[in-house]
């Protein structure tokens, strides 16, 4: 891939930037953006939410409840089947036949798979929705006329297009004679002039099923007295309108908006947060509020193992420049697109398989199977795969684990009564959920 230079990358960045001002605009959201150079940016928005503060302390001493928006609260892996079922419509309004499913899909992976490339001078791979839906419309555009029998052929032909198409990536001048092409790593149109029909078929990718327990358990930290972080990677663009879309749709449904930052991050999340130590001062607002000296934890939950795992260990670099104890509780939900890592959740005990966690890290497991502790009776095991299913659980039980660390070390007497009163809402959250699933299933113990 090529190299841009550095006023290049200025104007793409001033471009990108006033288009996420523009999407603000259009969603009415009063929005301070915070560039931090081709990692991403930091949004902050107006907070929404009942307090009902449990703790009180110096600034700088709330918990960071930072949360992965796609397959952490938005169910985005499972909007892909309405979305499917919507291309599979417009492709027979396209073409006056319908096509099966396999050839749908096929149709579906290679455009997905040629709008993913790295961007930015980073390693690491952006989807760009707008060249999704240029090169969908563009596959169907060529198929009109072409016989049922012929199909096949047509679309090896359509991907062997593509893959000379993107091995143009880095070119310093785009090639006119393409449908589309590449200048630099920026793909412009060429001979194709696509009429935006295939919008609509993506719309269930801004409006997915929301995970209700995930939104429940930051807006009850929140409401404690916990700071809360959007944490989302991917193009800036499309993870803000999702964004913007979830916060319409719970305000309409009578919920409050917690999320004080958003993090739209290019990067590993990791990466993300060590741009932030580098390019932000220590005194701004930003860094005052989520990364004070103040002992005090910043949690992430997320679907991604690796993100999961770079976030700890980027932790233990960072916590040498503020008081933030890192740690991070990782979600496995069926359906999900993360769940065939499944099995990466597990380590083999002398008693059967058990779920690998540590004191940085929780586990959460939406759906378990009977791999989990197949040694115990068959009521145990229930009571264990519920204890695991129940988010509110895992992430208390991170947070009582992380709390009384800080309080063992906390010198400050103040300092330490607002760590201890954290950690009893931990808990007592802990032995509320833990009671509750003894009485609807048996014992833990």
């Amino acid at each position: 891939m090529g190299t841009q230079s550095s006023h290049d990358y200025t104007t793409r960045l001033a471009g990108e930037r006033a288009a996420l001002e523009a999407l603000a605009a259009q969603y009415k959201q009063e929005v301070e953006l915070l560039p931090l150079g081709t990692a991403g940016y930091v949004a902050k928005m107006e907070v929404s939410v009942t307090s009902h503060r449990v703790w009180q302390g110096p600034a700088g001493t709330d918990p960071v409840i930072a949360i992965d928006a796609d397959d952490s609260i938005l169910a985005y892996n499972k909007a892909r089947e309405p979305r499917m079922d919507l291309f599979s419509d417009f492709v027979a309004d396209e073409l006056g036949h319908t096509l099966d499913r396999h050839t749908l899909n096929s149709i579906m992976d290679m455009t997905d798979t040629f709008s993913r490339w790295e961007d930015w001078g980073i390693d690491s791979s952006l989807y760009h929705i707008d060249a999704h839906m240029w090169t969908l419309e563009w596959a169907i555009a060529e198929l009109h006329g072409v016989p049922a029998g012929d199909i096949p052929t047509k679309l090896d032909e359509l991907g062997s297009t593509l893959e000379g198409i993107r091995a143009g990536l880095g070119s310093e001048v785009a090639d006119a004679r393409e449908p589309f092409s590449f200048e630099r790593d920026e793909l412009v149109l060429g001979t194709f002039a696509p009429t935006g029909k295939v919008a609509s078929i993506f719309g269930p990718m801004h409006d997915t099923e929301l995970y209700e327990d995930a939104l429940i358990v930051v807006e009850d930290l929140a409401a404690a007295g916990s700071r809360a972080v959007i944490f989302t990677y991917g193009e800036p663009h499309f993870q803000l309108h999702k964004v913007f879309r979830l916060r319409e749709r719970l305000i309409a449904a009578g919920h409050g908006w917690p999320y004080e930052y958003v993090f739209l991050t290019k990067k590993r999340k990791g990466e993300f947060i060590k741009d932030m130590f580098a390019l932000v001062p220590r005194e701004a607002g930003l860094m005052r509020n989520l990364f004070s000296n103040e002992p005090h934890i910043f949690m992430l939950i997320d679907d991604d193992k690796k993100e999961v795992d770079d976030f700890v260990t980027t932790g233990l670099e960072v916590e040498w420049h503020s008081g933030a104890r890192m740690c991070a509780v990782h979600t496995l939900r069926e359906g999900a697109k993360t769940w065939k890592k499944y099995n990466e959740v597990f380590r083999d005990h002398p008693e059967g398989r058990t779920v690998h966690e540590s004191d940085r890290h929780g586990v959460f497991l939406h759906s378990v199977t009977e791999d989990l502790h197949p040694h115990l009776p068959e009521g145990a095991k229930r009571v264990h795969q519920a204890a695991y299913a129940n988010l509110e659980l895992r992430v208390c039980k991170v947070l009582d684990r992380n709390l009384t660390t800080l309080v063992d070390k906390a010198t400050d007497t103040e300092t330490k009564v607002v760590l201890q009163s954290q950690r009893q809402y931990a808990t007592s959250r802990v032995d509320e959920l833990e009671r509750a699933i003894e009485e609807a299933h048996g014992t833990l113990s």
